[in-house]
């Protein structure tokens, strides 16, 4: 699949608090492109916040153990979520920077007829000090 496909991507990422009893959701939809590269499946998509007219431009790299995502523009950041790896990645907001650590346990993917699955669990750290065991899950809808 070289070409680019036209999907809708529902991204939730969840957070794990308190010893794992609660848990907090954030999940975004948006319209986006899809393409494979040489055993890599690229998605990209642009979002729009609230209380700016400043446009982020969202690109993830996956593979069966990685996940790559960049993001450029009202937000700036590069996070690797590799199986077995931990990574730092320096969240660049208009007001400020947060240092991330990612210790990825999981990443998969799955492709039906409809669309791709893909989950990646990990824990991070801010500032090194442990924030919460998280799950992000990307489904991808072929439109």
């Amino acid at each position: 699949m070289s070409r680019k496909r036209n999907v809708l991507i529902a991204i939730k990422g969840m957070q794990f608090l308190a010893g794992g009893d609660e848990q907090e959701e954030i999940e975004t939809v948006n319209r986006g492109t899809l393409r494979s590269e040489k055993g890599k499946l690229l998605l990209e998509f642009d979002e729009v916040y609230e209380d700016t007219p400043e446009v982020t431009h969202t690109q993830l790299r996956v593979t069966d153990d990685e996940l790559l995502l960049t993001r450029t523009g009202f937000i700036n950041v590069e996070m690797d979520f590799t199986v077995g790896k931990k990574s730092l990645s320096l969240y660049k907001l208009p007001f400020g920077e947060i240092l991330l650590g990612i210790d990825t346990e999981n990443v998969s993917v799955m492709e039906t007829p409809e669309g791709i699955s893909i989950q990646a669990d990990y824990s991070m750290e801010i500032n090194y000090q442990f924030l919460t065991d998280s799950s992000l899950k990307i489904e991808v809808t072929f439109i």
